[in-house]
């Protein structure tokens, strides 16, 4: 008859003990509470959004940075006439 109850006590002590150590491992909140944003504002498809935008940007200013190093963005101001000397 003691040894069925120390038995029990033991095999109660063990489960609460897994309980506890179960819920300390885990803890009570979700493991992650915003899961889809990866800084302080934004979610990746608009970080991705930012990126290619920024790309595209950068890609037409270096177009235009082109036409003026080949001096093509505006007309020529020579004449299309001789000029006497």
């Amino acid at each position: 008859m003691q040894i069925r109850r120390s038995v029990k006590s033991v095999s109660t002590l063990a489960s609460i003990s897994a309980i506890a150590l179960l819920a300390g491992v885990t803890g009570c909140a979700p493991a992650n509470p915003s899961p889809g944003v990866h800084n302080l504002s934004q979610m990746s498809h608009e970080i991705n959004n930012d990126v290619i935008v920024s790309m595209d940007t950068n890609a037409r200013a270096l177009s235009n940075d082109l036409g003026r190093l080949w001096m093509t963005d505006r007309p020529s101001r020579l004449t299309f006439e001789t000029m006497p000397h």
